[in-house]
């Protein structure tokens, strides 16, 4: 009778068990088979960076430097699928404002007799974009109540405004808040993101994080060759758009 009763106590435990584990492993795959989506907004700064101190172009050559900075701001949704336990794929869609200001003047190398060439220009750009970002993220480790985590990735952004105050000498014009044409703007960008962060568990499904974040374009800003007026050309090179962001966000 012993025997019996030690036998069906052993096999209701190894039951016990293994009914555990299963529910773990449905628990653990459901977790991992589920997106999580939230809201944020990313106040910061922008800027816009020549790739290269000069430019040429049709024997006209100008010197690059780049100007102030802007403030910069953002908000979206975001969404987050885990690949494993500690690694995530991120994405979403945002509505992202920056610019900069750049500043081409005419070297004293230049040969070009075009008169449509200006003397120098300096454009000062307010620009927006809708930005789809797609990255992965690795929680990296725990500090008490807080998960911290970095994050890695590319974006594409479309722009879908611009404007921009300018003076540009030859002969000299300036404008407040003028819309800029769209050959004046290059409408597609790409860039790289780089952030580390901390996540605060609310609940077993919401969450609040905040991320520093930096973004690096690697693709041309400006088309400033292609303006129609005869008088307002000018070459800047490699222009990039780049800026820094405080994200602040909710997962529910």
């Amino acid at each position: 009778m012993k025997k019996l009763l030690l036998t069906l106590s052993a096999l209701a435990i190894v039951a016990s068990n293994i009914n555990a584990q299963d529910l773990s492993t449905e628990r653990t795959s459901k977790k991992l088979s589920k997106f999580r989506f939230g809201l944020f907004v990313a106040p910061g700064s922008a800027w816009l960076k020549p790739a290269t101190s000069t430019s040429s172009d049709n024997n006209f050559n100008y010197d690059i430097t780049k100007g102030k900075g802007k403030t910069a701001f953002a908000f979206g949704l975001n969404a987050e699928k885990p690949l494993t336990e500690k690694y995530f794929l991120v994405s979403g869609i945002t509505l992202d404002w920056q610019g900069g200001n750049v500043k081409a003047t005419k070297a004293a190398s230049s040969t070009g007799t075009d008169t449509a060439y200006a003397t120098s220009a300096d454009m000062s750009y307010k620009l927006q974009y809708l930005q789809i970002p797609l990255g992965l993220k690795l929680n990296a480790t725990h500090i008490n109540k807080f998960q911290i985590y970095g994050q890695i990735g590319l974006d594409a952004s479309i722009m879908i405004g611009r404007k921009g105050t300018y003076t540009i000498t030859n002969p000299a014009l300036s404008g407040t808040n003028v819309k800029l044409g769209g050959t004046t703007m290059i409408p597609f960008g790409l860039g790289m993101q780089f952030g580390i962060g901390t996540e605060f568990k609310v609940s077993e499904d919401n969450s609040a994080y905040a991320t520093i974040l930096y973004r690096n374009g690697f693709t041309d800003v400006t088309n400033p060759l292609g303006r129609s007026a005869a008088d307002r050309k000018w070459s800047d090179g490699n222009v990039r758009a780049n800026n820094i962001s405080l994200r602040i966000g909710y997962y529910f």
